[in-house]
């Protein structure tokens, strides 16, 4: 018999190279959630509602070879999906304190979606990725946690300095940040402009 797969949803993952710098994210973080301190219903900070506008460029220079990097990445996996180039469309830092989570959600207009670990305390929130193709109504009687083709939802545990990307249109959230410090993490979108 000949398995044929028909729909991939591929997550892919990176190591950030040592010699970029990102502690400069991390203080921006602070430095923004200082001066804007709401949080958001989750309990966690996220830098795009404190009306910062952060699109399509890095600052420069000191985000010059993160954006360098995340370009070739990033154009990398849209070359081996059949997309042409793509862009930064936009970003922004999140802070999610002890006790906070994300809900799930997705991001529309966005071809590629990655995350970067600036700081993933042990026990600070699982990245969970979500079926939404209605599967859990055939299979919930199933024990489907470790099987790819049966499960509703995987989950991967972030490192620090490691970048996730998955399309745009995949459903995912952050478990309960369950340790005594911050996440911190720098996301992205990118999409054809």
């Amino acid at each position: 018999m000949i398995r044929q797969e028909l729909f991939s949803t591929p997550i892919w993952r990176t190591t950030l190279p040592e010699s970029i710098d990102i502690q400069w994210l991390i203080d921006l973080a602070m430095q923004q959630r200082n001066a804007q301190p709401e949080l958001n219903n989750c309990g966690g900070w996220q830098s795009h509602t404190s009306g910062q506008t952060m699109q399509y460029v890095l600052p420069i220079p000191v985000g010059v070879q993160l954006q360098e990097f995340l370009d070739t990445e990033m154009n990398s996996i849209a070359q081996e999906i059949g997309i042409s180039n793509i862009n930064l469309l936009n970003y922004w830092l999140n802070i999610n304190p002890p006790g906070s989570y994300n809900e799930v959600h997705k991001h529309a207009n966005s071809l590629l979606v990655g995350n970067l670990y600036l700081k993933a305390p042990k026990n600070s929130g699982d990245l969970e990725f979500i079926r939404n193709d209605e599967n859990d109504y055939f299979t919930n009687k199933y024990p489907t946690s470790s099987n790819p083709i049966m499960s509703t939802k995987q989950k991967i545990t972030p490192q620090e300095n490691e970048i996730y990307i998955f399309p745009g249109w995949l459903q995912h959230s952050v478990s309960l940040n369950n340790s005594d410090d911050n996440r911190i993490s720098f996301s992205f979108n990118y999409g054809e402009i």
